[in-house]
Parts: structure tokens; sequence; C-alpha cells
């Protein structure tokens, strides 16, 4: 079957917005790679397959047993991509795009390494739990026929060793696995991993141990043994795992899928190890209901609860899924679609994150605000933010002030007032020396008896920060000079009219009012 023939494991399109919350400390910028597989489940019945990928980096300096770290971006879900050795019958990838598994895929690609040139590169492949209990254990030997230090872990090189008789490593495609959106009842067909590598479900725990010999190039820390053409290193998972639930028609929001770890695949020149969660949503009449999914990476044994978790979408991020058609293109979903807009405010409803910036970088940030109103992308852009980030980390304070008020604490508030006032007598300029007292109870009185405060502000090109220093100012000396004090109160006097503003609108009961017809007149 050409590639052209080929159908789409998944079938039709679908596009599903997928809410990202923010990773976990320390890796708060993480954004795993999130696919869709819609599939018929029966008459008038269809599910969504959600697939998450995640990468994590092999350190190649720090010793002979290392913690993989987390790829926070560019991880994508992937369809069947050809080995990088021609001819070997095997793939580098297998699609991510099947709807199910029959159990957990191992897969290694690249080559087998060894310390020095020799004909020979015995090695091994370990799975432990994290106490050291085996998982799964398989041997090989690559042999290239000359010296080498690098073989690729293909036939012909690769051979098994003793009784384990491993002959592949790398995923092995089949057009068997291309349905067309109905997968049946025969999800075997959807394993790629030799018998060898293809291990249980959820035998493999997010904090595993790979113990890796000969299938890592020799890094500069790795203790050299006399007579060992290999070098062993133990990557530890750091256990992580993703956490999904969805928002669907006729259904509670936050509906959970149950997501189990199918795929397991090492790229040993690479030297990363990606992962593959899959699960199902329940099914729907048309998948049009499905309104969108929450993503979270959580760490075992420090999970989110469901509120925390669902704030934390508010410094997510907000993309689609991406479809078997978008990675046989190798393109991006569309960004520029009002789904997408639509659950990013919609993130906005749930209840405010714990607030990440210092109380007195958000009063100093708040004051430079009020003292620039025009220049606001301006000011936020040289903090670090944006209009949606700024607005989250101020919400976050303020509804902290507010629970705490509720429980009779106000302290924390009259602390950032403080601060607030403080950072806006830092921004006020020589020039506002030149306001005398006689220039404040003059604009203290328009101010008293104007209807807008920002007409009079104005007239004088005066901001409202610059009233609220010179406001300040001249209380604090007319408060500690009685003197000043007595001279503020004839200005305010003379300066004050006894016209009332709003005498048009005022009359005495009984006076300009029409009179009523006398119907005894009549």
């Amino acid at each position: 079957m050409t590639t052209t023939e080929k159908k789409r494991i998944g079938g039709r399109t679908l596009r599903l917005a997928v809410v990202h919350a923010e990773g976990p400390d320390p890796v708060r910028e993480w954004v795993p790679g999130v696919g869709v597989t819609p599939i018929s489940i029966g008459i008038e019945a269809a599910a969504a397959v959600i697939v998450v990928r995640a990468g994590f980096a092999i350190p190649s300096e720090d010793g002979p047993t290392v913690l993989a770290k987390p790829i926070l971006k560019g991880v994508r879900p992937v369809v069947d991509a050809p080995s990088r050795f021609a001819g070997s019958g095997v793939l580098d990838d297998a699609s991510d795009f099947a709807p199910r598994k029959p159990g957990v895929d191992v897969l290694v690609v690249g080559h087998a390494h060894g310390r020095t040139p020799d004909a020979l590169i015995q090695g091994a492949l370990k799975i432990l739990h994290p106490r050291g209990v085996p998982i799964a254990a398989v041997t090989f030997f690559a042999r290239a026929g000359a010296a080498a230090t690098q073989i690729p872990l293909v036939a012909p090189y690769l051979g098994g060793v003793g009784t384990t008789g491993v002959t592949r490593f790398a995923p092995l495609g089949s057009d068997a696995r291309f349905v067309d959106g109905a997968p049946g009842d025969d999800h075997e067909v959807f394993g790629v991993a030799s018998t060898e590598l293809r291990l249980p479900d959820e035998s493999v725990p997010p904090n595993a141990v790979f113990e890796l010999t000969g299938l890592l190039p020799v890094a500069a820390t790795d203790t050299l043994v006399e007579g060992t053409p290999t070098a062993t290193r133990r990557v530890l998972l750091p256990g992580y795992y993703p956490m999904v639930t969805y928002d669907a028609a006729d259904q509670p929001p936050g509906a959970p899928v149950l997501m189990r770890l199918d795929t397991i695949r090492i790229d040993t020149d690479a030297q990363r190890i990606d992962l593959v969660w899959r699960g199902a949503t329940v099914g729907v009449g048309d998948l049009v209901d499905l309104h969108r999914v929450v993503v979270s990476m959580e760490h075992l044994g420090l999970e989110r609860d469901e509120g925390t978790r669902l704030a934390d979408t508010q410094r997510g991020k907000v993309v689609f899924a991406i479809t078997e058609e978008d990675a046989e293109k190798g393109e991006d979903p569309p960004t520029d679609d009002l789904r997408l807009e639509f659950n990013r405010l919609k993130t906005l409803g749930e209840v405010a994150p714990e607030p990440r910036i210092e109380l007195e970088r958000y009063a100093r940030i708040s004051a430079e605000l009020a003292e620039w109103p025009d220049k606001r992308a301006e000011t936020l852009s040289r903090h670090g933010f944006d209009e949606d980030g700024f607005g989250i980390e101020e919400r976050a304070w303020l509804e902290r002030f507010a629970s705490n008020a509720i429980e009779g604490q106000a302290e924390l508030a009259t602390v950032f007032g403080s601060m607030y006032l403080g950072e806006q007598d830092r921004l006020a300029s020589p020039d506002e020396d030149k306001w005398t007292l006689r220039d404040y109870a003059g604009f203290r009185s328009a101010i008293e008896q104007g209807p807008d405060v920002s007409g009079v502000l104005e007239d004088a090109k005066m901001s409202l920060a610059q009233w609220m220093r010179l406001d300040r100012r001249w209380m604090a000396r007319a408060e500690a000079d009685p003197k000043v004090m007595a001279e503020l109160e004839a200005l305010l006097a003379e300066f004050s009219s006894d016209e009332d503003p709003f005498s048009e609108f005022s009359r005495d009961d009984g006076e300009d009012q029409d009179e009523e017809p006398d119907d005894e007149a009549d």
C-alpha cells in the first residue's frame, strides 16, 4: 500500500480545544504535545482518544546515575516516520494516533555505543521500579563487521544474547493499523514493539528507572572500567504524568479521562526518552458536543487539587489538539479561532491562582500604571508582562486582600496601601513643587464642587497621581502646622461658592408645580 493510498487511523479531522494548566514548579513552562483521534464506538456514537506525549532529556555530564529532565516545549505527537537506516524494515517513530494498544510498547532507536572501537558491542536494557524491583530486562549484541564505536540498532547488526532472542528494538510498521476511523476489536494491530519489549498495561510507573548498557555515548564523568567496552547509565524518570479532564454537552464538567502510559521510546543518539499516554472520553452523540479537554502535568505524590489545577489554567496555554492530518503535513493547528479565545476567557472564571509577584513589586507596577495611564503597554512590557499576565497577578492579589478582609484580617491590604503610596511618592517630579497652597486650595475647591474630577485635572494638566501627591503633601503640612491649616481654611472659604450646582433640579414642595385640574370647576 502506497502512502497516498494509506487511510488515516483516526478518520475525520476533529478540532478540539486543549486547555493546558501551567506546569508544576519548577517546570511551569511545560507544554506537552497533545493529539486527538476521533473514533466511532457504535451506532450514532463517537469518542475522542486523547494522546499526551512528553519528552525527557538525558543529561550527558551528570554521572552514571542521572535524573531525566522534561523537555518543556516543542514535543508533538507523530505519525509513522521511516527509519534513519535505509532498508531496515523498521520505523524511527510509530504513529501516536492509534486509538488503543494491547500493552506498553518499549522502543529503542539509534545506535549502540561503545567506549572504544571494537568488533562487538554488548549491551542491555533494564527497567526497574524506583526500589529496584525489575520490570523488564533484555540483552543484545551489535556487530558491525568492523571496529566501530557506534553500531545501528537494527538488523542485520543486532542480535540476541542468551535466551532472549532480541532481534528488533525499533518499532515495526504495518498497513493493518490504518483503519480509517473504525478500529474494531482487534487492537493487537496497534502494537509496534517486539514481543520481548511489549509489557503489561500500567507496569511502568512515572518514576521508573532505566538502566542502559551500551545504549548511550560515554560521558566524561563515566567511570572507565578496564575490559568493559560499554558504559552503563541509570536514568531516573522524574515522576510526572498527565491528568486529563473534559467538558461535554449534557455532562457534568471535568469528567476524567483514564490515561495510560503505553509507549516508551528511547532515542540513544538524541539522548532522550519520550513517553506517550493515551485515554478516551466516553461516547457522545456527536463530537461537536466535546467542548474542551484540560491537560495538566502532575508530579507523583504532589498532585494539585482540582481547584488549584483549574486556577493554574489561567497561566497556561489554549491550543487545538494536533490531528493526524496536522502531523502528516508537519503543520501546527490553527491559532486564530474564536473557540480558542472563548476557552482562554473561560479560564478567567476560575478562582484566582496564588500571586506570583511580590507585594512590593505589585505596588510598584500599580503605581507606575497610575502615573502613566497612556503608556500602559510600555510599562507592563518593561516589567515583563502583557495585559493578560498582569491581570492575573492583579486579580490574585485583590482576591487575597478580599479573602483576608472577610476573615477580619486587613493588615495585608494596609501594608499594600502604604507600599503603593510610597511608590507613588517616588515617582514625583521636581516640577510638582511649583504648586502652592493657594493652587492646592483652588484645585480642591473645584474638585469638590465640580461634577467631573477628570475634567478639573485635565484643565489643570495634572494627572490623578499628581493630585493625590499634592493632596497628601499639603494636608500633612496643614495637620502638622495650625497656621497652614488656618490659611488653607481661609483659601477654601474664598474659593467656595454659595451657589448650589444642583439648584435647577431642586424646588420647594408646592412651588413650580402644575396645579391639579379642578374637576368640580368643570
